[in-house]
Order: C-alpha cells, then sequence, then structure tokens
C-alpha cells in the first residue's frame, strides 16, 4: 500500500465496515432476529434430544441445548476477538505507513502534504481508541 489519498479512503472504508458489523449485530432489529434463530435452534436441539435420542435410549449430558448456549457465547467472543486483533494489526501498519509518510514530507518541505499525513495518523489514533475502548462487542446476553 502507498501513501495518497486513495488508498487512505480505501483502507478506512474497510475499517468503517469491518466495526459497522457490530453495530448492526447489535441493533435492535437485528439482535431480534438473531435471539430468534438462537431460540428456534435450540428448540429444535430439545425435540431432537427428547423425540430421538430418549426415544432410542441415548442421553447426552450436558444437553446439547447447554452445548450450543456455551458454543454461541464462545464463537462470538471469537469473532470479536479476532475482529479487534485484525483491526489493531491494520491499524498499527496504516500507523507506520503515514508516520513515514508525514516525516518525508516534512523533510522535503511539503506542508499540504504533511498536513494530509497528520489527518490521517488523527484518524487512525481514533479508531484506535475506539478499539481499546472495547467499542467492538457482541451482546451475548440473547444466549440463555
Amino acid at each position: 500500500m502507498t501513501a495518497n489519498p486513495t488508498s487512505a479512503q480505501k483502507a478506512f472504508a474497510i475499517l468503517y465496515n469491518t466495526m459497522g458489523v457490530f453495530d448492526c449485530y447489535n441493533s435492535p432489529g437485528v439482535k431480534t432476529r438473531q435471539e430468534w434463530a438462537y431460540e428456534n435452534s435450540k428448540l429444535a436441539l430439545s425435540d431432537f434430544e427428547q423425540d430421538d435420542l430418549l426415544a432410542a435410549g441415548i442421553s447426552i449430558a450436558p444437553n446439547m441445548q447447554n452445548a450450543w448456549r456455551d458454543y454461541m457465547h464462545i464463537h462470538m467472543n471469537c469473532v470479536v476477538q479476532f475482529a479487534t486483533y485484525w483491526l489493531s494489526e491494520k491499524l498499527s501498519e496504516l500507523g507506520t505507513l503515514w508516520h513515514w509518510e508525514f516525516l518525508l514530507a516534512a523533510a522535503i518541505f511539503q506542508a499540504p502534504r504533511q498536513l494530509f499525513a497528520l489527518d490521517i495518523l488523527s484518524l487512525i489514533y481514533q479508531y484506535g481508541v475506539s478499539i481499546n475502548n472495547n467499542e467492538l462487542y457482541f451482546d451475548t446476553s440473547i444466549f440463555t
């Protein structure tokens, strides 16, 4: 990647959209649909346990519903952890690139280019603060 306005715009679009996934996940409409899907899956597992497994004399401990709940908690926490790690790594790479762009612009006395690099570094910092403030999360309380 090179330090230019077009590459900065593309990079921030990817970062913004990645972070936006969690806003979407936690929006009331999506959260309600996610909870509905989870509850229906749990009911289907319960029916399977009661109708099929127990009828065949098979007992599963702990039951599949508890395993499903545990899986969903772990899975969504892993998604958050991976996204946080990935975003942090990409911000670090961008920070290094634009720091060097800032220094290069200063060395060759190109004030507009230097100011643009400083603006980009400011945005990188703001995104980093959002990540460090745990603004990426998924409300797993729907998995009961």
